[in-house]
């Protein structure tokens, strides 16, 4: 008798690392908004104010890029990072929380037991992102 035994196959550990286009789109639209502003404040009342108001939008631009507006994200085992302009925020999978919207695939991370959202985001694969969500031990909420 001939004892045949297979090798378990260790899977790659899930891991995802994806770009946030939204976050890039926001930037543009708001540094847009205030260009614009600014502009029509510039014709409109004095060019001096223009000036003005075009240096506190391209503040506001930065802050929103540096603070508010995150461009990727990265799930591995131990951690969920997101990633900002020149810098990056890293949480533990126990602190936050991800709202699945199945019927859209649309993604909400959030810290628990606060209201306040990290990032919203769509994936096209979603059992992929749901995965490495799983991996990490993050609570995943579906509706």
């Amino acid at each position: 008798m001939t004892a045949v035994s297979e090798r378990p196959v260790d899977e790659a550990p899930a891991v995802l690392r994806r770009d946030l286009s939204a976050g890039t789109r926001d930037v543009l639209v708001v540094s847009g908004l205030l260009g614009a502003l600014s502009l029509a404040v510039g014709l409109a009342v004095s060019p001096a104010l223009g000036a003005l108001a075009l240096a506190i939008g391209v503040a506001a631009a930065l802050c929103d890029a540096h603070y508010h507006a995150p461009r990727w994200i990265w799930v591995d085992e131990h951690h969920v990072v997101l990633g900002y302009w020149l810098r990056s925020k890293r949480f533990s999978p126990r602190w936050v929380v991800l709202r699945h919207d199945v019927r859209h695939d649309r993604f909400v991370l959030s810290r628990k037991g606060k209201r306040r959202t990290l990032v919203r985001f769509r994936d096209r694969d979603a059992s992929t992102v749901t995965r490495a969500f799983m991996a990490a031990e993050v609570e995943i909420v579906s509706r």
